[in-house]
């Protein structure tokens, strides 16, 4: 990680709103809440509060439910294929095409209601060259960036669990949000993100439209972060 990226502020974990993954199997599906959602995959809150009796099926098994909004839902198998102490992570394996665009209507819906925040220049950690600024919501949506001599070098985008970044060397990356906040001696807000591979062009339009809608964001630099997410890649 290049020492930009690495002064960036803390990732956190912040449960999707009005959506919800709900378990196949019981008279009264039990609703699960959602750290991160995209048309490829999804990562679910272990919250044992929900059921504590349920077993997380083993890495490489599966298991049926539904993403579901109040008005919508879509029916989904989901292979696990990662698990953290707060957070398992699957793919989709079937119903694709409704699973994309339920999420894009999620989406569309979800982005609309964002209204971030620019935090003071002066609380941020001063990266090794450059100038930084960060929008943010509290809810773990936000926009950062690091600009040099008036271009961006770094940017940074998350909503909705999910993470889009423009490194240093001018490659996009785009991953999933899975965080673990401890208080204690071991450790205090580490930062935890799946990589995925490539940018799909569903990703790389949700993030656009994020951006645009983001209050306060002179032009120039709207475009300079807008520019790269335009490139399919």
């Amino acid at each position: 990680m290049a020492a930009d990226e690495s002064r960036a502020p803390r990732l956190r974990i912040h449960p999707l709103k009005n959506v919800e993954f709900r378990l196949e199997g019981s008279k009264e599906a039990r609703p699960f809440r959602v750290a991160n959602l995209s048309a490829s995959g999804i990562g679910i809150l272990k919250d044992p509060a929900t059921d504590p009796t349920f077993v997380w099926p083993p890495i490489g098994q599966s298991l049926k439910g539904a993403i579901a909004t109040r008005n919508q839902a879509v029916a989904v198998t989901v292979e696990i294929v990662h698990s953290h102490l707060a957070v398992v992570g699957g793919r989709f394996l079937d119903n694709l095409t409704a699973i994309s665009a339920f999420v894009s209507k999620w989406f569309r819906t979800e982005l609309k209601a964002v209204r971030l925040t620019e935090v003071n220049a002066a609380v941020l950690k001063k990266p090794p060259r450059g100038t930084a600024r960060w929008f943010q919501d509290g809810s773990g949506n936000e926009l950062y960036w690091v600009a040099i001599d008036g271009k961006i070098d770094y940017f940074r985008v998350v909503f909705m669990g999910n993470i889009v970044e423009r490194l240093s060397t001018g490659a996009l990356r785009t991953g999933m949000v899975e965080s673990e906040d401890r208080d204690g001696l071991e450790y205090k807000g580490s930062e935890l993100v799946r990589d995925v591979p490539g940018v799909p062009k569903g990703m790389r339009e949700a993030a656009i439209s994020f951006v645009e809608n983001v209050r306060g964001l002179e032009p120039e630099w709207k475009a300079q972060i807008v520019s790269p997410l335009e490139t399919p890649g």
